[in-house]
């Protein structure tokens, strides 16, 4: 019987980012699928914003940006008088697109870079059940002769998919189905008036089509045709089908040719009660899955392995309570059924439109006028980007939200934006390239106008929790102006007043981000920062963690 900290079921997208980020936090993990070798083809197709600012931790994003399409935005409008467009500009991130890469590709990216931590997919073995006593899971494996082994390990997360064995059997119910129904996915080389750049979204009598433009020319189309959503998904498709789908809905001629792949799927929109299980969590679509209108089910996934992979590395390593592993549901199913809500109701208005003239045309105008003002923008963009998700909902956050901030100021639970700051000599840092190496950053901030015992408060404070929390805790102070402070602290600018206007920071303040990008809390009281930590940090003697 093999042993191991932590078993990850899926070497998928989802398993591949909890191995890799278990490893980059100091914990090796077995991960193991079924398949003999990775998926060849696959459903997903876009990373979002907020994926390619985490998988930065990782060093991956500039090569994956560099390899796909980046899609600036969606329309949703009905024809070229009435556009509806959705722009990725307004979130606010380095990466204002939608990038559409294959799946193939994101995965061969991820197990390079555990290839690079030291680790590897074991495959061939498939997860048949698992038991599990308050200190270990015992998870039962077959190979693909049906020969049978068990491993042993404190925590097991399951990244398997939509058909988990573990989801129905260790006490989490699948909620109903908003829709279930049989769609057309085909990659096909495009030929005729395709819009380049915006992903295209068209709608008739028939039903909805989406186009996503990716690499080589070629074009992705998801279908939910109505003449054909009750077809079984084992049913034979051909080009020919596709075409004549493409036909009914898009309203420009379009032939398409030369298909790499081509399928029919059982869209579904669904999720569990809870992502917990004692030591089993889940995770990916495993946890959740979503209709494919607004690409949310792959980054979904990817921000679950986040979320959860650094708490249990640290558990497991002894530098956080056990009680930090139950903010893991309370944070990611919330998110997960916002994300549902938002892809009903996207796919709602998309089917609708199908199925009345009048409703498409009205919605298209008043889509197109909304969609024309800042803060519908900043919403939806927010939400399909996923740069809008946050914690601020949890009993955590709740307990160390700093009062009376305005709206514009990040508070506990939120996401942190990337940081332009500057090294004293000049050298431009962003603080998700300092977030590379694994642990919490203690942001302290002072200008001119902070008294100089102020400074020499924070400092003092700053210094003496870094030394009683090294390595996992770092800590640095940012200057708004004025010359570099004098220490052991690591002194920054801000140059391009980031940390003043995107953090709404105060001279004073001190922020602890979390290792996945999120704020744990700030305060303006250095005396409360021991208090605070508590809920976070376990001061204990720890293993060397891996960048």
């Amino acid at each position: 019987m093999d042993d191991a900290e932590v078993l990850v079921v899926g070497a998928g997208p989802t398993g591949l980012t909890a191995a890799i980020e278990l490893a980059r936090q100091g914990v090796e993990c077995v991960l193991i699928d079924e398949r003999a070798e990775p998926a060849r083809y696959s459903r997903a197709l876009v990373l979002q914003a907020r994926s390619l600012e985490l998988l930065r931790l990782h060093g991956l994003s500039d090569a994956l940006v560099r390899d796909g399409y980046l899609a600036p935005g969606f329309n949703f409008g009905a024809d070229d008088r009435t556009p509806a467009i959705v722009e990725m500009y307004h979130t606010g991130s380095r990466y204002p697109f939608m990038l559409t890469l294959s799946q193939e590709e994101t995965e061969r990216a991820l197990a390079a870079r555990l290839g690079e931590l030291g680790g590897s997919v074991r495959r061939g073995l498939k997860l048949v059940d698992a038991v599990q006593d308050g200190t270990r899971v015992l998870a039962t494996l077959a190979d693909a002769s049906g020969e049978r082994s068990t491993l042993s390990a404190r925590y097991l997360v399951d990244c398997g998919g939509s058909h988990s064995v573990l989801s129905r059997d260790h006490g989490t119910t699948e909620e109903h189905a908003l829709f279930d129904g049989t769609a057309l996915i085909a990659d096909v080389l495009a030929e005729g008036d395709l819009p380049r750049g915006f992903v295209s979204l068209h709608t008739s009598d028939r039903g909805g089509l989406a186009l996503l433009p990716f690499q080589n020319e070629y074009v992705r189309v998801i279908a939910f045709d109505l003449a054909k959503m009750g077809i079984p998904p084992t049913e034979p498709l051909e080009l020919a089908d596709v075409q004549e789908t493409v036909d009914a809905i898009v309203p420009y001629p379009l032939r398409i040719r030369d298909p790499r792949w081509i399928t029919r799927f059982r869209a579904q929109n669904r999720l569990l009660t809870t992502y917990r299980a004692g030591r089993i969590f889940f995770a990916g679509d495993a946890a959740h899955l979503y209709i494919p209108v607004a690409a949310q089910g792959m980054n979904t996934g990817i921000q679950d392995a986040f979320n959860l992979a650094w708490k249990l590395a640290w558990v497991c390593r002894g530098r956080a309570p056990a009680s930090l592993l139950d903010s893991y549901d309370e944070e990611r199913h919330a998110v997960g059924e916002r994300t549902r809500k938002l892809s009903d109701l996207l796919f709602r208005l998309f089917i609708n439109q199908a199925r009345s003239a009048t409703y498409r045309r009205v919605s298209s105008k008043v889509l197109g006028l909304a969609l024309a003002t800042g803060p519908v923008q900043n919403l939806i963009s927010g939400r399909v980007s996923q740069t809008g998700v946050h914690y601020r909902h949890t009993a955590l956050s709740k307990a160390q939200r700093f009062p009376g901030l305005p709206k514009s100021a990040i508070n506990a639970g939120d996401r942190v934006p990337d940081l332009d700051l500057a090294d004293t000599d000049g050298p431009g840092v962003r603080l998700y390239d300092l977030m590379r190496t694994p642990g919490y950053i203690l942001l302290g901030y002072a200008s001119s106008s902070t008294s100089e015992a102020k400074k020499k408060a924070m400092l003092a404070e700053l210094s003496a929790l870094r030394q009683r929390h090294a390595p996992v805790l770092r800590c640095l102070m940012v200057l708004g102006e004025g010359l570099p402070c004098h220490g052991d602290v690591l002194t920054l600018l801000d140059a391009g007043r980031d940390v003043l206007h995107k953090l709404g920071a105060r001279p004073g303040d001190v922020f602890l981000i979390r290792p996945d990008g999120h704020l744990a809390f700030r305060t303006d009281d250095p005396r409360r920062l021991r208090d605070l930590l508590g809920s976070w940090l376990t001061p204990l003697p720890s293993p060397s963690m891996r960048g």
